[in-house]
């Protein structure tokens, strides 16, 4: 037996056991980084539903205005056709 020999368990368990301390590190790493993504994801979706709140907020608005134009064109368009008086000197 060689003195190799001995050193080759030693040296398996050595690599083996550095192996698992680089891996535990790693899974460590990588949950505090899903940590961090969880909290982020967490803080965009609520920033989503307050933009699709926002966004429903004016399309209402924006279809009330579009009614609100389509009301008074047509009283516009009924007291021109009512006849109109000849405009008043110095009031133009």
């Amino acid at each position: 037996m060689k003195i190799t020999d001995l050193f080759a368990p030693l040296e398996r368990l050595i690599e083996e056991h550095g192996s698992a301390t680089i891996q535990a590190k790693h899974i460590a790493f990588l949950r505090e980084q899903l940590s961090v993504l969880k909290e982020r994801f967490v803080e965009l979706e609520s920033k989503l539903e307050g933009a699709s709140a926002k966004c429903k907020e004016l399309q209402t608005e924006n279809s009330n205005l579009k009614q609100e134009i389509e009301r008074l064109k047509t009283i516009g368009s009924r007291a021109g056709s009512w006849g109109s008086k000849p405009p008043i000197d110095g009031l133009r």
